[in-house]
């Protein structure tokens, strides 16, 4: 932003792009930043906490570690699961199967499984907490964990406008109402 002198500006992250997003802000505050919006992502991916909006319990992100995501084979049988089952709540094609797949796999298993399990590990509930006090802010949670996720954002993130939307992604199985949800906010 600073080398293309851009200003005013809507940050915008999805899944693991949300981290990005709370990382901009923790280095560079929000001088620059109009408003925020965060993707279906809580900032702190695991907890002992049952009512905190997680990713999977430690078992469960630890089996997508260890089984999945060491090998290539097992990054396209993750992939392909998670497509299914968690990011399109439709029937997904054939062709939108083989392509989103192949877009996933662009990044090889060993960095896939560090960037995993990096923001496995992450905490952002103070960025969050900050971000949405400091830029208006709106959070899209997946109707899958809606409850939770909702529940979970109003004590860390109080002041941040929160939608619901479909699965993890929302933005490509509902294009027009989640366009028609960032145009409005």
């Amino acid at each position: 932003m600073k080398q293309l002198d851009v200003e005013n500006v809507t940050l915008v992250g999805w899944s693991f792009g949300c981290l990005t997003v709370w990382e901009y802000f923790k280095q560079y505050g929000y001088e620059n930043i109009k408003s925020a919006v965060l993707v279906d992502m809580p900032p702190k991916s695991l907890s002992v906490h049952s009512d905190d909006w997680v990713e999977g319990t430690l078992d469960d992100i630890a089996a997508i570690y260890t089984s999945h995501l060491r090998n290539p084979q097992g990054q396209r049988a993750f992939i392909t699961d998670y497509i299914n089952q968690v990011m399109i709540q439709r029937e997904v094609k054939q062709e939108e199967l083989n392509w989103l797949v192949e877009q996933l796999l662009k990044t090889p298993y060993y960095i896939a499984a560090n960037v995993f399990a990096s923001g496995m590990f992450s905490d952002y509930r103070d960025e969050t907490h900050s971000l949405s006090n400091s830029v208006p802010t709106l959070t899209v949670v997946a109707e899958h964990w809606a409850d939770t996720a909702s529940s979970y954002i109003k004590k860390v993130s109080p002041e941040s406008k929160i939608e619901v939307l479909g699965g993890h992604m929302m933005f490509w199985e509902h294009a027009d109402q989640f366009n028609e949800m960032l145009a409005s906010f």
